[in-house]
């Protein structure tokens, strides 16, 4: 009914973003530090936004030079505002030492620079990474502070707690274990699981739809039936329980301490080499080897464990391989779309071609026919970019759910992975293949060229990703047009409730647009400019997403900035290698000698600057000394099909907001009075007899509940109470109303006229009458 609290409004119960202690929402111009709470991961994005808006601006201030270089060298040759900027210099054949200066001093030095500029970045990144990470950890703590995930461990034993034991007795010699969680397959049990909380949620919008029938005592069949059908699932979701449970290989195990988490995962992480010799049995014969602790003589491959919010326990069952497999088909259909892009630039190109020859035939003396064509191609080459790379994105997004990762932090990295690569190939390279393909270089950096499809698609990248970030139309479309159509609170808050933010999908955009920079800046620099808009813009935009608009992802950890951090060195000999190609003979030299300089930012690891190393300090563990069963919110790891199974019974135990409803056949009285829970309605009069009621619903089921443990004993009514203490206590009888089971509340009134709360019998059914003593 509308009077029903669940039933007024249209408030989703999971709201956007994060939220503080106290329940209230981040505000926007916080500190990032605050995000912490989130994972190391969240602030370190943000961050690496700051951090690239600042390298593209200095880029650009390296590149003021060559820009202005390139404006003067090429505005005589009347190509247009945008392809002026871009460098007029190519490989003529012959080579001139004066050119071949100018060109050294104006472009490829400062290329250079950027170069070297880049690859420190990423040196800087790691140097942060460590900064942030670890005054987050020491600022957060989290379940997975204590905890290791522990893979290859081969149960030989049927009785999984005996298993149990054995692991705890192993791994506790690193330190005192708070508990441990075995990986069982359960796929098939997570599946029933997932229909019976379906079910749980329609019978809830059954019964909040259909309070009035119930309290007039009729018997809604819908709700019959549907409670059959989670008793049937509850019966298979035991016996799948009964059939024994089979582990996957994967076992979760938290400390008490951070200290002997740390102990184990040094112990256990010993290298490749030390393990093979465990493995062939040799470590005996080297003197003084230290030993690998084995495991009923397997070697465990032991990591740090994900929060147990990340992982998806349905998925540990699957084998590795079966995860590569369905990896390769995602980059296939990828590589489909990809071709698709190309075949449609060419189409593109083709007609170009065809149509400037055509305009210039038509119309000899009007250049500028031929430079609005060649630059409305340009866009179009731009639009067809971006909505394929849309039609990409949402494919990745789809398909990868399917690949059966095992925690959500994975499937993201899969995301953000195959995004890149795919962002990389078509929206940076197949221009300059097309290109290259239709033209050998000769208008690369001409009106309507390359370089000026690449101008636009920079322009678009700055608005159209950012956007989609904020102006969500799935949202929107749930909030302003199906809500509307939704017959119960449930549904609307199924509407309502935001999906969880796509931080892979961010991240991906982040390599996109670092792409672009390397590939393009160098021959047209303005390039970083737009670059450096487009990360000032994702900040906001990203920032309001995840705090107003997105439901807060898992805990994210380094994983997708250490990706990130990774793939810059790739893009920078994609970059060098780009410049060789399309830049001409005068900058081999300067291209040979970042080649360089790249071998060696691949040769020197990070680990070879002190400062750089990574975070590993047993005496300082950044929990401070607490210990996971005292710390208070940390979540303990769950196998679903470990734990009990749901039950309708313990479903009616469920307490919700009381509705109070009269009882048919009650004529109402004048004026409201207010009853518990502040529900104010008609009190009607007592009937001769037999008390009229108002049923206070505490039961989301209240049907076939079992008795309900008893309840404690009212306590001895006060000696000057003038209502109990002399009072005679008498019968009085009432029928139970269809609404109300064994162990409901109800209130009634009392003879006097005050109201007083009597307890179902347990052995009462709706419809039923029954007698209390008052």
């Amino acid at each position: 009914p509308p009077s029903h609290p669940s039933c007024s409004g249209a408030r989703s119960m999971v709201n956007a973003g994060y939220s503080d202690k106290d329940g209230k929402p981040f505000p926007l111009m916080g500190p990032l530090s605050s995000l912490g709470q989130g994972g190391v991961g969240v602030e370190l994005f943000f961050r690496l936004q700051q951090w690239l808006f600042v390298l593209f601006g200095l880029s650009f201030v390296v590149s003021i030079a060559p820009l202005v270089n390139n404006i003067q060298t090429r505005s005589a040759e009347g190509v247009g505002p945008i392809a002026t900027m871009t460098t007029g210099f190519r490989d003529t054949g012959e080579f001139d030492f004066g050119v071949a200066l100018e060109v050294t001093l104006w472009q490829t030095l400062p290329w250079l620079i950027i170069t070297v500029m880049f690859l420190c970045f990423t040196y800087f990144l790691s140097y942060e990474q460590r900064m942030v990470a670890q005054n987050v950890d020491y600022n957060f703590v989290t379940s997975a502070d204590f905890a290791v995930e522990v893979r290859g461990f081969k149960s030989d034993v049927a009785d999984h707690k005996q298993e149990e034991k054995d692991l705890a007795k192993f791994f506790g010699q690193f330190g005192p274990i708070a508990h441990l969680a075995v990986g069982y397959r359960c796929a098939d049990y997570v599946k029933l699981l997932n229909q019976w909380r379906v079910l749980a949620r329609e019978h809830e919008e059954r019964v909040v739809d259909s309070q009035d029938a119930l309290a007039r005592g009729e018997v809604d069949a819908s709700l019959e039936e549907i409670e059959g059908k989670m008793l049937d699932l509850e019966t298979q979701m035991r016996a799948l329980r009964s059939g024994g449970l089979e582990s996957t290989g994967a076992v979760f195990l938290v400390y008490e301490t951070e200290q002997g988490r740390g102990t184990c995962l040094k112990a256990m992480n010993q290298a490749w080499w030390k393990k093979l010799m465990v493995k062939l049995g040799l470590e005996k014969c080297v003197p003084g080897f230290a030993p690998v602790p084995v495991y009923k003589g397997e070697v465990l491959t032991v990591k740090p464990a994900p929060e147990p919010s990340d992982v998806i326990w349905e998925n540990l069952e699957v084998e590795p391989h079966q995860v590569r497999l369905r990896t390769a088909r995602t980059l296939a259909m990828i590589t489909v779309l990809v071709l698709l892009t190309a075949a449609l630039l060419v189409l593109v190109n083709n007609e170009k071609e065809v149509q400037v020859a055509n305009i210039q035939s038509e119309f000899p003396t009007e250049p500028n026919r031929v430079f609005l064509y060649q630059q409305g191609v340009a866009v179009a080459a731009a639009g067809i970019i971006t909505v394929l790379n849309l039609v990409i994105k949402y494919l990745v997004i789809w398909v990868t759910r399917f690949e059966m990762h095992d925690t959500r932090t994975d499937l993201e990295e899969s995301v953000f992975i195959k995004l890149s690569i795919a962002y990389v190939i078509n929206q940076s390279l197949i221009l300059l293949v097309v290109s290259s393909a239709f033209s050998q270089g000769k208008d690369w950096f001409d009106r309507g060229g390359t370089f000026e499809e690449a101008f636009f698609v920079c322009l678009i990248n700055v608005v159209a990703p950012e956007a989609g970030k904020v102006f969500r139309v799935d949202i929107w479309f749930n909030k302003y047009i199906m809500t509307r159509f939704a017959d119960s609170a449930a549904k609307k808050n199924y509407y309502l409730t935001p999906p969880e933010a796509p931080i892979g999908e961010f991240h991906a955009n982040l390599v996109k647009t670092v792409a672009l920079a390397l590939i393009y800046g160098p021959g047209s620099p303005i390039i970083f400019l737009l670059c450096a808009v487009t990360m000032l813009v994702s900040y906001a935009a990203s920032k309001l997403a995840l705090l107003r608009v997105f439901r807060p992802p898992p805990v994210i950890g380094e994983d997708l900035f250490m990706r990130f951090r990774v793939m810059m060195g790739p893009l920078v000999l994609v970059s060098l290698g780009v410049q060789a190609w399309i830049a001409g003979a005068y900058w081999v030299p300067l291209v040979l000698v970042g080649f360089i300089v790249w071998c060696v930012y691949v040769v020197v690891p990070n680990e070879t600057f002190p400062c750089l190393r990574k975070y590993v300090d047993l005496e300082s563990a950044d929990t401070d000394g607490e210990t996971f069963t005292k710390t208070p919110g940390l979540i303990k790891y769950a196998c679903p099909i470990a734990q009990a199974p749901p039950s309708v019974h313990e479903m009616q135990k469920s307490t919700v907001t009381e509705a109070v409803v009269l009882e048919e056949g009650a004529p109402p009285t004048e004026g409201d009075v207010e009853l518990q829970g502040g529900v104010k309605g008609p009190l009607p009069p007592a009937a001769p007899g037999e008390a009229s009621l108002w049923s206070v619903v505490r039961y989301l089921v209240p049907f076939a509940a079992p008795p309900p443990e008893p309840p404690a004993p009212p306590a001895a009514p006060a000696a000057d109470d003038p209502v109990t203490s002399d009072r005679v206590p008498q019968l009085i009888s009432m029928k139970c109303p269809a609404n109300a089971g064994p162990g409901a509340h109800i209130l009634v009134r009392h003879p006097e006229g005050r109201l007083i709360t009597v307890i179902v019998p347990a052995d009462t059914t709706p419809g039923k009458m029954f007698q209390v003593s008052i």
